[in-house]
């Protein structure tokens, strides 16, 4: 039974396992890499057989898409603050009004990326922006199933593969799920929760960062055009600076996400009642599709997601071929970096300076070329703005 639930290649770190466990046997403790996987201590456990089982059923849980959206929030703030197009906010709103709750991915007061439940949309507003790490659920599965049973609906905004092991639980539970709504999101992989802590001591080595953002649209919505952010001292003290940069550099190497990710089982198959996106490339389908602020894809795949979507009218929504989201978005597993094996010997023989000099790019030829990369969009924002004004 330890064995199996410690095996990297098919553990994603959900905590199903952790949450249906009533003797407590099972704690998530973190590898050397930084990665949570189960620990079951042997005097606690009684060989029930739930943990594997609530496990083994992730899977049997794929749904296919069926209809798919465009959508573009109506408020200006909340395109401004959200990573595309407002669509995650615009169903937390819709939750909310109904007397639910939402469960996403927030920071806590030290940056680590955790599940929070929030009742209010002023609570909600911490879900705003990606945050590309793994998140930590902990006892939320059993939050959701107190709510549940208590008939509060919910709204539950994860991956794939934490949404699988949500409702393994559930139906382990044998709870009704009728008043819950979940929502998953494409992504590439989930990177170290350990070396993104390592880049914020990077970023901040007095650790007194009060605020950070991956995908900030100072430079507007799009491929190559958002930039990073961070707050220090009650101001903006860096952004987009090559220094910031480097995290996101190795994130797009794949050399730094969790093993089950490289052979992802939800790529061709979602968990997720809807799914949500950025709807990058968009005016290839839809040419008059407003995207100035960005534009969220919206994939529908239960009857339970097309009715919770069809009650949302704070923006604009055009229809568009599911084939046409995938099209433009990832559908296949990422494929492991052939230098995957050399980033993880070199962190863990020299640490993260090492890595990310390698790999983040912060060295001087990288440092140039970010620079590059900062002046070409001043100079871009000048030349529109001179434009604008003829």
């Amino acid at each position: 039974m330890i064995e199996l639930l410690n095996n990297e290649s098919g553990c994603c770190g959900c905590a199903a396992c952790l949450n249906v466990c009533s003797k407590k046997a099972i704690q998530m403790k973190a590898d050397q890499k930084g990665f949570l996987y189960p620990e079951i201590d042997k005097n606690l456990c009684v060989q029930c057989g739930l943990c594997r089982s609530v496990c083994d059923n992730r899977i049997l849980l794929k749904k296919t898409p069926c209809e798919g959206f465009a959508y573009k929030h109506n408020s200006k703030d909340v395109l401004q603050k959200c990573s595309s197009g407002g669509a995650s906010f615009a169903l937390c709103q819709k939750m909310i009004e109904n007397g639910g709750v939402v469960y996403g991915v927030v920071y806590d007061r030290d940056f680590n990326v955790v599940v929070s439940r929030e009742s209010t949309l002023e609570g909600c507003q911490k879900f705003f922006g990606l945050k590309y790490t793994s998140p930590y659920p902990g006892d939320s599965f059993k939050q959701v199933l107190d709510d549940l049973n208590n008939n509060t609906p919910v709204l539950y905004i994860s991956t794939s593969c934490y949404i699988a092991g949500l409702l393994s639980f559930l139906r382990q539970k044998k709870c009704d799920i009728t008043k819950l709504v979940t929502v998953d999101f494409i992504c590439h992989g989930l990177p170290s929760p350990q070396i993104y802590k390592d880049y914020l001591k990077f970023l901040s080595p007095q650790k007194d960062l009060e605020m950070y953002s991956f995908r900030s649209k100072k430079n507007g919505w799009g491929y190559g055009t958002y930039c990073i952010e961070y707050k220090r001292k009650n101001k903006w003290t860096q952004t987009d600076t090559s220094k910031a940069r480097t995290y996101m550099n190795i994130y797009n190497t794949a050399t730094c996400y969790k093993e089950c990710c490289y052979s992802c089982q939800f790529i061709n198959g979602r968990t997720g009642d809807i799914t949500i996106s950025d709807f990058w490339g968009v005016e290839r389908f839809l040419p008059d599709f407003p995207i100035t602020g960005g534009v969220s894809a919206i994939q529908i795949n239960s009857e339970n997601g097309r009715c919770f979507l069809e009650s949302i009218d704070y923006g604009t929504k055009e229809p568009v071929l599911p084939k046409n989201i995938l099209a433009l978005n990832l559908n296949r597993a990422t494929p492991k970096s052939p230098n995957y094996e050399k980033f993880w010997n070199m962190y863990l023989k020299d640490g993260f300076n090492a890595v990310n000099k390698e790999f983040g790019e912060y060295s001087c030829c990288g440092i140039i070329r970010w620079d590059l990369v900062r002046l070409k969009h001043k100079l871009k924002k000048i030349i529109y703005s001179f434009l604008e004004k003829k």
